[in-house]
């Protein structure tokens, strides 16, 4: 499946309000329109991406989904690497009894080169 079915998969489903964060996002994302063309654009840089659900852990009101994912990416526009990711959504009730959706990435190796990811690991640990 192409990144846009993956887009489309990802917001589609989501009933009632959502909110989307990410890399390159200087504030959250609460339409649907937006939300999928930023995820659109993010999975752009996915030459070849591989994307089957992980574990649901449901905790009180809270649903936690994760997908796994492999992927073939370019994040500095040379040849494409094989790199691994993880996407989870969080689930839960709202005050007006909508579901609150959040979507977070673990994507650090699909949007910064390796020399970048060194760098800010340097800076983090030292």
């Amino acid at each position: 499946m192409e990144h846009q079915g993956h887009a489309h998969r990802l917001v589609d489903d989501v009933r009632g309000p959502l909110r989307l964060t990410g890399p390159g996002l200087t504030a959250p994302l609460t339409g649907r329109a937006e939300a999928r063309a930023y995820l659109e654009r993010f999975f752009s840089r996915v030459h070849r991406l591989d994307l089957a659900p992980g574990e649901t852990v449901h905790r009180g009101g809270v649903t936690y989904r994760e997908w796994v994912g492999t992927a073939r990416v370019s994040p500095d526009g040379s040849e494409p690497v094989p790199m691994t990711y993880g996407i989870v959504e969080r689930f839960s009730r709202n005050a007006t009894g909508g579901t609150d959706w959040n979507l977070a990435f673990e994507t650090l190796d699909l949007v910064a080169t390796q020399d970048r990811i060194r760098a800010l690991r340097g800076r983090i640990f030292g």
